[in-house]
């Protein structure tokens, strides 16, 4: 039985996003500036599609620390262990690729787990950003770069500040975070 894909292609207040899904689960996701030209399919939004838009507008408006998608990357069997172990690291929280490895019960892979979040095919909804090194610097991102990565991070590190430090120390702590990953991008 051949699979049905429908494509879309949506406005964000971060720019133009887009998503992939089966009729299961979203398979693929693109954050701005990495949306392949011409990847929508022209056709009417799916119930899934305007979900998953519907979801990012509420994380973007911090209104929403969680997705609950159903997700259908496809990958290796190690690389969907590590995928739904990046799924429990909560919004704002970090985890390194050594300690991935670990809850793994693979304490040698922290590089097999490197390339895991490299191959993830819906990146911020799998939050691979939430990885860092092991020294805290931020490597990599498969949704868009480090800056992407570093971005991110901010405004999840922002929104989980009380309302009024949040208003007041936001900007500082974002730049906090863009000045500890410079040196180690």
């Amino acid at each position: 039985m051949e699979k049905t894909v429908r494509r879309g292609v949506f406005d964000t207040a971060w720019g133009i996003m887009a998503a992939e899904e089966n009729g299961r689960g979203l398979t693929r996701f693109f954050l701005p500036d990495c949306v392949p030209d011409g990847f929508g399919d022209g056709g009417a939004a799916t119930p899934l599609l305007r979900e998953a838009k519907r979801q990012v507008d509420e994380y973007i408006a911090r209104d929403r620390h969680e997705f609950t998608l159903p997700l259908e990357p496809a990958g290796t069997g190690f690389q969907q262990s590590v995928w739904r172990q990046l799924r429990l690291i909560p919004f704002g929280g970090r985890d390194t690729y050594g300690g991935i490895a670990k809850a793994l019960a693979k304490p040698g892979a922290a590089r097999a787990v490197g390339l895991a979040c490299r191959a993830n095919p819906v990146p911020l909804l799998i939050p691979c950003h939430r990885v860092v090194g092991a020294d805290g610097g931020l490597v990599g991102f498969s949704g868009g770069g480090v800056d992407v990565k570093r971005r991110l991070l901010a405004h999840e590190h922002a929104a989980a500040l009380p309302a009024q430090e949040n208003a007041r120390d936001g900007l500082r702590a974002a730049l906090t975070l863009s000045r500890a990953g410079a040196g180690s991008s």
